[in-house]
């Protein structure tokens, strides 16, 4: 009797050991790297984070308003690495005063979000928005879109590197 609880404790300890080797191997590694062939390296659970992240990113950073333009562009950039928010801040400089002068919001809704490829440094999103426009007193316009967003993992967490229209 006691060398068959010996033999199953044993087992047991072994089974713990294989699939915390496992679980190492699927979140603490680098894993493999996406190619043609394979787009996606990642699990279903660490690309659906990435894929959110990139969807609440890229509603924050493409929706603003005249009303406080410049607070929303230095909010979108705490959501950016350092040299997209370079890039961004330069972009939003040079539509700035035409935007405010013209009384312009813009409103970004993802309609539908997932993965194009994936690792686990980085995650491209394809995101297919709708966005409403109203300037002024013209009324409202609404345009879908399709961009591709990239976000890398950070100390910070989930961070856009490039957002590309498609």
């Amino acid at each position: 009797m006691r060398n068959r609880l010996i033999a199953l404790i044993a087992a047991a300890v072994c089974l713990v050991g294989i699939l915390g080797g496992e679980a190492w191997y699927l979140w603490l590694s680098d894993g493999p790297k996406p190619t043609a062939e394979r787009p996606v390296t990642v699990s279903d659970l660490a690309q659906a984070t990435a894929v959110d992240a990139a969807r609440a990113s890229a509603e924050e950073i493409l929706s603003t308003t005249w009303e406080d333009y410049d607070a929303q562009v230095e909010k979108a950039q705490s959501l950016m690495t350092e040299t997209f928010a370079i890039e961004y801040g330069e972009t939003s400089g040079d539509i700035r005063d035409e935007f405010i002068a013209s009384k312009t919001s813009v409103d970004m809704k993802v309609v539908w979000a997932g993965v194009y490829r994936a690792s686990a440094e980085q995650v491209q999103a394809l995101l297919f928005l709708d966005q409403v426009t109203t300037r002024g007193d013209s009324g409202v316009r609404t345009t879908p879109y399709r961009v591709l967003v990239t976000v890398v993992s950070s100390e910070r967490g989930w961070l856009v590197s490039s957002i590309e229209a498609r």
